[in-house]
């Protein structure tokens, strides 16, 4: 096994931290938009773009945090050779998306009836339409960076093994 030193540690986590930072914000950002467009389309009192982001960053941070609480209490039943074994592991990650995109939703629709001042129906709308655009260009937008990530791998990728020590 490689030893590792605590600076090695420190910059592999930095570096972990800073993409999940950018990949933050760049959900931020595009939710921004599919929310200014989505206000726009049921023509709701206020359609600034500024309202928009301001509600998307709420929500984003609401749904990081509850994010984490999902993985951290559905997560444990995932790990383990026994789980893996019995198919938990499946059906604990089935659990955590079916759940995370529950409380994705359920935070858009709130956030959306507060930053908009709507009616829970109107909300609910609001916040489905949100939710489902969302989905559909994150993973668009996970594709063109994991395949940004895979062509600047491919090119930087010399053919010789990496020397473990």
């Amino acid at each position: 096994m490689a030893a590792l030193d605590t600076s090695t540690l420190l910059a592999t986590g930095g570096i972990g931290i800073v993409i999940l930072v950018i990949m933050f914000l760049i959900g931020v950002l595009y939710n921004s938009v599919i929310l200014w467009i989505v206000s726009k389309l049921f023509k709701l009192h206020n359609t600034k773009f500024k309202t928009a982001f301001l509600a998307a960053l709420v929500a984003g941070a609401i749904s990081f945090v509850i994010g984490i609480v999902l993985q951290l209490l559905i997560g444990g039943a995932a790990r383990g050779a026994a789980a893996a074994a019995t198919g938990a592991a499946v059906a604990a990650g089935l659990l955590n998306m079916v759940l995370s995109l529950a409380a994705t939703f359920t935070v858009n629709s709130l956030t959306a009836k507060k930053f908009y001042k709507l009616e829970t129906g109107k909300s609910f709308l609001v916040g489905l339409v949100w939710t489902v655009a969302a989905i559909i260009v994150g993973f668009i937008v996970g594709l063109v960076i994991g395949a940004i990530i895979l062509a600047v791998l491919l090119a930087t990728y010399s053919g010789r093994p990496v020397p473990l020590a």
